[in-house]
């Protein structure tokens, strides 16, 4: 009975964090970005991936610069499309005919991504069919050539066309992505579950959300355990997606995607269990004689991989170890089974330890999750002005070091092309006081220094 209520647990977290939350998602206000050089870099992989999966076929090389057209064509295709009267999305501020397109909509539209993606398929084949090539094959040129008659039915997503498609993939960015939405319903999946309901107050809690403070308020939370979480977005908040090659959309490529996001949670979790050991507590039955509390315990121990617990024949098989006292009185954390006793070195300076002082990947992590923000809430003439939103989205702290003195010397970098021209000392043309990207940048920095109270340190562009 217990394996099998304890299974049930393990179905109902990973259904409660997983398809609802990931098809949410795409029911929200949302908004577009695509630019040439994205949708064109897309086409080459979706290309390349052609030619790697019909080595027989004779396809020639295509510069870069071809792609890029193709990527161009298709913008012009989708802006065309949101322009249209009656149509549900709406261009935004940022749309520059042939180089790029920002649209809003009620919801996440497929139709929109696939008018960008067709548009690749007829510009390739024309090009092909201009240069005496074969074309791309479709659904029924494929079944015509017998590729299904030996391995089966032919899929569209496996033809020529399908294959060249997949070269594009949708992103979400920033603090919108599904590992985002994730974490929130699996803090609220924990916050319903017995022995969990105050780890969302707890400091584990916080310091997840110290690194990562849009996420609590971007999203919430909805449903029970029972029924499921539906994830919903806070007042005036909005998805943001970006279209581009599907090398830029792998796993772990953003902050916040389900692959960073976990490790931490389950550090957490660790860090809150070893705080309040739930196999034992006085003034209550011990778990292992407690047959509910049996359940939710081995699930955790089974979710965290911890030493005891493991699949045997798709059954949950506990360690049976025999029971030990644990004393609710002993105060030396250090002591206890399980905990680190490391910590993350901070700046120290020669006449001791500064006031404010942070970790080095602790500093970086802080910093970076604010900065886009607050550079974008920065921009403005006569600095730089946000128009596309590249620029805000391309500083990031890249290393934090210590002074000779024991200040935080906080190294900086972005996307330099093309906007180092703007330097002061640039000796170009472009360059100016006014829209210097570094006193941008540092700027924004100090604010959210100030914000986490961190003294005296330096900024430096790498």
């Amino acid at each position: 009975m217990a394996t099998k209520d304890t299974e049930k647990f393990l179905k109902d977290l990973i259904k409660f964090v997983g398809e609802n939350v990931r098809s949410n998602l795409n029911n929200f206000y949302t908004v577009v970005t695509m630019t040439d050089e994205s949708l064109g870099q897309g086409f080459k992989e979706g290309y390349q991936f052609v030619q790697k999966a019909r080595p027989e076929r004779d396809f020639p090389e295509i510069s870069d610069e071809k792609f890029t057209e193709f990527g161009s064509a298709a913008i012009d295709a989708v802006i065309k499309h949101v322009e249209k009267p009656r149509t549900w999305p709406t261009k935004m501020d940022g749309t520059i005919p042939g180089k790029q397109v920002v649209y809003g909509a009620r919801r996440d539209l497929k139709g929109v991504y696939s008018i960008a993606k067709n548009k690749g398929v007829q510009l390739l084949n024309k090009y092909l069919k201009e240069s005496g090539k074969d074309t791309l094959r479709n659904l029924k040129q494929e079944r015509d050539s017998g590729i299904g008659a030996a391995g089966g039915k032919v899929a569209p997503r496996t033809t020529e066309i399908g294959i060249f498609k997949s070269g594009l993939h949708r992103t979400h960015k920033g603090v919108t992505t599904v590992g985002a939405a994730q974490l929130t319903a699996g803090m609220n999946f924990l916050d319903k579950t017995k022995d969990f309901a105050g780890f969302t107050s707890s400091q584990e809690f916080a310091d997840i959300m110290k690194i990562y403070p849009d996420i609590e308020a971007r999203f919430t939370t909805t449903g029970t355990k029972k029924k499921g979480g539906m994830v919903e977005l806070k007042e005036d908040q909005q998805v943001e997606i970006y279209l581009g090659p599907k090398s830029e959309n792998f796993a772990g490529s953003e902050a916040t995607d389900w692959k960073n996001l976990k490790p931490q949670l389950m550090n957490a979790i660790r860090e809150y269990l070893d705080k309040i050991p739930l196999e034992e507590r006085s003034g209550s039955k011990s778990i292992r004689e407690n047959a509910e509390e049996v359940l939710e315990y081995t699930a955790l121990k089974k979710i965290l991989e911890i030493d005891g617990a493991e699949l045997v024949k798709g059954k949950l098989k506990v360690s049976t170890r025999k029971k030990q006292k644990v004393s609710q009185k002993r105060t030396n954390k250090t002591a206890q089974p399980g905990a680190s006793t490391k910590k993350a070195a901070p700046f120290v300076a020669k006449r001791g330890k500064r006031k404010g002082t942070q970790s080095p990947s602790r500093l970086m992590a802080l910093i970076n999750a604010k900065l886009p923000q607050t550079v974008a809430a920065n921009m403005g003439a006569p600095a730089l002005e946000n128009r596309t939103g590249r620029f805000a989205s391309s500083p990031r702290v890249v290393d934090v070091t210590s002074t000779p003195q024991g200040f935080p010397s906080i190294g900086y970098t972005y996307q330099k092309n093309p906007y180092s021209v703007f330097e002061k000392t640039s000796g170009t043309r472009f360059a100016d006081a006014n829209r210097d990207p570094r006193d941008l940048i540092e700027l924004s920095i100090r604010e959210i220094a100030q914000q986490l109270t961190i003294g005296r340190f330096y900024t430096r562009r790498v």
